[in-house]
């Protein structure tokens, strides 16, 4: 249900310390003028400052915040402010002495916004690197919002085939949209003592994970977030398989055994200097794991030489860059062309994949509710 005849805004700025911060406001903006809440140095009531011009004033008394506001429609407002908390909490304040319900932004998108401009705000702001941001602002601006516009005007049922074939191919790069605003899961797993969190220390950067040479010192899922050839990556480091684990490190095994199902890519991390190696454990089902050797800078034993893998040592660095670029290899073997549509929410994977089930059942119903679920700016319901 909208809130068409409500009074509501939201902070659109991220939380904490900043030079600015902005305050989204959609609703009566007499009722602000009336609170006398804003004082422009121009001497203009709010519902006299023209569209998209900027008005410099006083927010409030005593204290008073300096504040630059953007009347950007007739129902719209922008308030620009100081941007730490205790400025964002007093303009915020008067809003709702004002009558004005502060909502979260995404909510606040939803209410204001068609259904893939929400979207399409919410995935660029929870892109986590430049590289997965530029790729999402070039389907908000291209491929993507093409691709729903075409959707939201084509007839399915004389074009069913060329609907069906458009949005499996979309559906096609669905994990990679996934991942241009979650990282990709890669975990790393072996014997207790391998070096599994010393690898993921120098994968990251730093000293996320515990590191003693005791077997059994990681006894839960430890992660660190990086990100290699600007794609965003979660590392988990498992505590170490071995038969005989105490109760609570067998409880941190069946946890790592979890997170290993669940997994974009599984390393299998040996000690490259022992011959020591439980063939009782066995890889993760339906996974393929990447063989890593660590510790590659002591004397080599003989035992893994039946096992190809990459050889690397988490102490020197030795190999690290290469592991690095086998890992985007495995994880992103190919990447979309500039004019490909790649869903970038799961929203809109859902819905595509709807919308197929529907063409293939020859469900017209459910397939016109869901492409017009889809509809961007385009307001023309489908038939």
């Amino acid at each position: 249900m909208t809130r068409s005849a409500t009074n509501i805004a939201a902070v659109l700025t991220a939380r904490g310390r900043g030079a600015v911060a902005t305050v989204a406001f959609r609703g009566d903006v007499g009722r602000i003028d009336a609170a006398g809440v804003f004082r422009a140095a121009n001497g203009k009531r709010l519902v006299q400052q023209p569209l998209n011009r900027i008005a410099f004033g006083r927010w409030g008394d005593d204290p008073e915040e300096e504040v630059v506001v953007c009347r950007i429609a007739a129902d719209r407002l922008e308030i620009h402010c100081h941007g730490g908390d205790a400025a964002v909490a007093r303009v915020l304040a008067l809003l709702a002495d004002a009558g004005v319900e502060q909502l979260d932004w995404r909510e606040f998108l939803a209410e204001t916004e068609d259904r893939f401009a929400a979207d399409a705000a919410t995935a660029l702001a929870t892109a986590a690197t430049s590289r997965t941001a530029a790729v999402v602002a070039r389907q908000i601006d291209g491929p993507l919002r093409d691709l729903f516009s075409w959707l939201a005007t084509i007839d399915p049922v004389t074009h069913r085939d060329d609907v069906l074939s458009t949005v499996e191919r979309a559906l096609a790069w669905s994990e990679f949209g996934r991942h241009l605003t979650q990282p990709w899961r890669v975990v790393l797993y072996g014997e207790p003592n391998v070096g599994k969190s010393s690898l993921v220390n120098a994968l990251v950067g730093f000293e996320r994970a515990i590191v003693f040479d005791r077997p059994g010192t990681t006894r839960d899922v430890v992660t660190a977030e990086s990100a290699i050839d600007g794609w965003p990556i979660r590392f988990s480091d498992t505590a170490g398989i071995r038969a005989g684990a105490e109760e609570i490190e067998a409880a941190g095994i069946e946890r790592a055994k979890a997170e290993l199902a669940s997994a974009d890519l599984c390393i299998r991390v040996f000690d490259a200097s022992v011959d020591t190696e439980d063939e009782r454990f066995e890889d993760p089902p339906g996974q393929t794991p990447l063989i890593v050797f660590n510790k590659c800078d002591l004397p080599p034993a003989t035992r893994h030489q039946r096992h190809e893998g990459l050889a690397v040592s988490a102490r020197t660095g030795a190999g690290l860059r290469e592991l690095m670029s086998a890992i985007v290899r495995r994880l992103l073997p190919r990447v979309p062309a500039a004019d490909e549509a790649v869903p970038i929410t799961g929203r809109q994977i859902d819905v595509l994949h709807a919308a197929r089930s529907a063409l293939i059942e020859d469900d017209r119903e459910s397939l016109a509710e869901a492409l017009n679920r889809l509809r961007p700016l385009t307001k023309t319901p489908l038939r």
